[in-house]
């Protein structure tokens, strides 16, 4: 069986990724799935440097190990990528990778970007992700600015999540939970959460 915390493997997978352009698919995505579980220790030089290439087959991997291991020194690689117009417009893959790793950083405050995205994002899941790291990293301002309006989002996610975090001091937010509570057709996970907010009054 194969230890994939060490260094050797990282290294035979790593060779691996840099030469896929052209691999099969279904491997090449096992190997994205293997390095994104490797130690950060090993792998997070290597994913900053991925994220920053124009190859696909490198910048998707290297936004999965931002995923699961970015630090505080990698915040401003990620706005960079927030503002750069083609990942805006998914032209790339990096828009998913740095949303979900910006949700990595507990109250660092407000990041003007995430609330743009959330605000202007066509794609109901970029905004999903934008609002969910807004909450994790401005918590206190999501809970009065924003999370009133995911009570009415496309996304299922996004309104458990409105459900979860919105004030209660905000007007219209106990009829809205109630609303949402007495939906037959809502998820049962939104209609849930809308229960519990309601059930600590």
């Amino acid at each position: 069986m194969i230890d994939w915390r060490t260094r050797r493997a990282f290294e035979a997978v790593k060779a691996y990724i840099e030469a896929s352009e052209n691999a099969d698919s279904r491997v090449r995505a096992e190997a994205f799935r293997a390095i994104a579980k490797m130690p950060g220790s090993l792998t997070l030089d290597t994913g900053r440097r991925w994220f920053r290439c124009k190859q696909w087959y490198l910048h998707v991997p290297g936004g999965e190990i931002l995923e699961n291991h970015a630090t505080l020194e990698d915040i401003p690689l990620l706005i960079e990528a927030l503002r750069t117009p083609a990942t805006l417009r998914n032209e790339d893959f990096r828009l998913s990778s740095a949303l979900d790793a910006l949700a990595r950083f507990n109250g660092i405050g407000p990041i003007p970007k995430l609330e743009q995205i959330f605000d202007q994002a066509p794609d109901c899941f970029d905004r999903h992700r934008a609002a969910n790291a807004t909450a994790v990293t401005a918590p206190a301002q999501f809970r009065d600015q924003y999370a009133f309006e995911c009570l009415w989002d496309c996304h299922w996610n996004t309104r458990k999540l409105g459900c979860e975090t919105v004030s209660l001091s905000v007007p219209g937010a106990l009829d809205r939970l109630r609303e949402i509570e007495a939906d037959e057709c809502e998820f049962n996970e939104v209609r849930e959460a809308a229960q519990e907010r309601l059930a600590g009054l």
